[in-house]
């Protein structure tokens, strides 16, 4: 698909109002309070139809592509996004919005730069990691509160002043069962999101990876996250499994699947 960027920026010249199904994928991506980008019932929609939706809002909202800039434009406006992130990954990022007309580009910062550009708020986009596997608290509140925005080196980074924010956060803070907080942290979410103060990247659904079978592990994961957190943290030495796996190595045979 993103071979055939070159092809797709005729979209960007497309105007006129949107068929209903456009319409529905139009919303998709800007509307929740469904995951962005799946339908109602949860599907999620082909990256082709939602970089094509992404076009007509855009043509709708004013920005018309400009050939001789490479991008959009509105008025003596560029639609120009420079992303601060050192990993690979984010070129499928940028890719996907040069095909709605955006110029994206990844910018690998030396580490000194890139922390007086933060603490500064000198950016358009970074990524961002928020360590909330625990149960959200005053440690994850600091990202979003109001108060924190306009601190030089605060870890509010987005510089978010919202009081519908702040209130949530009191009663995530404030909440005495699980249910609480669930509910408060989903409504949290959906404003995060809705805002664009956060833009999800891709998330695998499994982890893989390859290690001796000589360790037993809990029956459960001890941590909500992913394969490091549980096969690197969680363990503890088995020696019938070790044995095993001695006995396999030495005559050659393979294990049994657990």
């Amino acid at each position: 698909m993103l071979a055939q960027r070159n092809d797709k920026r005729n979209t960007h010249e497309r105007t006129g109002d949107a068929t209903e199904g456009q319409k529905d994928r139009i919303e998709a991506i800007t509307k929740g309070p469904r995951e962005m980008g799946t339908f109602p019932d949860g599907t999620r929609i082909p990256i082709e139809e939602r970089v094509h939706a992404a076009n007509i809002y855009l043509d709708q909202l004013g920005w018309k592509w400009d050939p001789k800039a490479g991008t959009r434009r509105k008025g003596d406006l560029l639609l120009n996004l420079e992303i601060i992130d050192k990993y690979e990954g984010i070129y499928r990022f940028t890719e996907a919005l040069k095909m709605a007309g955006i110029k994206a580009s990844q910018a690998k910062l030396g580490r000194v730069e890139a922390r007086i550009r933060m603490k500064t708020f000198d950016f358009k986009m970074r990524h961002r990691w928020m360590d909330a596997r625990n149960a959200p608290g005053r440690e994850f509140a600091k990202h979003f509160l109001s108060s924190e925005a306009d601190i030089s080196g605060s870890h509010n980074v987005m510089g978010v002043k919202n009081p519908a924010v702040d209130e949530l956060l009191e009663k995530v803070m404030k909440a005495e069962t699980k249910d609480e907080v669930s509910l408060y942290s989903k409504a949290l979410d959906r404003i995060l999101c809705a805002q664009c103060y956060v833009v999800p990247k891709y998330w695998p659904t499994c982890d893989f990876g390859c290690y001796w079978n000589r360790f037993g592990r809990p029956e459960e994961y001890a941590s909500g996250l992913w394969l490091y957190y549980n096969i690197l943290w969680f363990w503890w030495y088995d020696a019938d499994l070790d044995d095993n796996l001695k006995k396999a190595m030495q005559y050659g045979i393979a294990l049994e699947d657990e």
